[in-house]
C-alpha cells in the first residue's frame, strides 16, 4: 500500500537526484575560456559605474588604463578547480575556484582573499555574474559581467 510517507520519499529524493545533476550541469557548462563582453557590460553599468566612467573620460590616460584592464580580457575556469583570469596586455592572474549553492562563484586568490560573484545567467555559451557584496570604499564599475564562451 502506497503511502503519503512513500510518496513524499518519493519525491525528496527525485528532488535530491535532480539538484545534483543540475549541479554537474552547471559546473560543466562553467568550465572553459570566457571572453569579456566589454559593450554588453557597459550597457548594464548601473548610474554609480556611469558617474565613474564619466570622470574618468576626462583623463584619457585613466580611460585608457580602464579599458585596458577590460577590453580582450579571459577568464578560465578549470576542471580542477583552477581559475585563470588573462588581460589582453598579458598580464594575469590565478585563483581557485568553487561552485555554490549553484548560483554563486567563489574565488580564492594565493593571499586567501575571497571574491563571491552570483550567477545570474550560465548556459553553454553565454555566462553572466553579478558582484556579489560591494564595499562602501570599493564601488566597482561593472555590478555585472557579460562574458561569451570560447573554449
Amino acid at each position: 500500500m502506497i503511502t503519503h510517507r512513500n510518496i513524499l520519499g518519493a519525491i525528496m529524493l527525485f528532488l535530491c537526484l535532480s539538484q545534483n545533476i543540475w549541479s554537474q550541469e552547471n559546473t560543466n557548462d562553467l568550465i572553459g575560456t570566457w571572453a569579456f563582453d566589454y559593450e554588453a557590460s557597459l550597457a548594464a553599468m548601473d548610474s554609480n559605474g556611469r558617474s565613474q566612467l564619466k570622470d574618468m573620460e576626462r583623463s584619457p590616460m585613466r580611460l585608457q588604463r580602464f579599458e585596458s584592464v577590460y577590453k580582450g580580457r579571459r577568464i578560465s575556469f578549470f576542471g580542477d578547480g583552477r581559475f585563470v583570469l588573462s588581460l589582453a596586455d598579458g598580464r594575469g592572474t590565478d585563483a581557485k575556484w568553487e561552485l555554490r549553492n549553484d548560483q554563486q562563484i567563489a574565488l580564492v586568490d594565493s593571499r586567501g582573499i575571497e571574491k563571491n560573484y552570483k550567477i545570474i545567467l550560465l548556459t553553454s555559451d553565454r555566462l553572466v555574474i553579478g558582484v556579489q557584496k560591494v564595499f562602501e570604499k570599493t564601488k566597482p564599475l561593472f555590478t555585472k559581467y557579460y562574458y561569451s564562451k570560447t573554449e
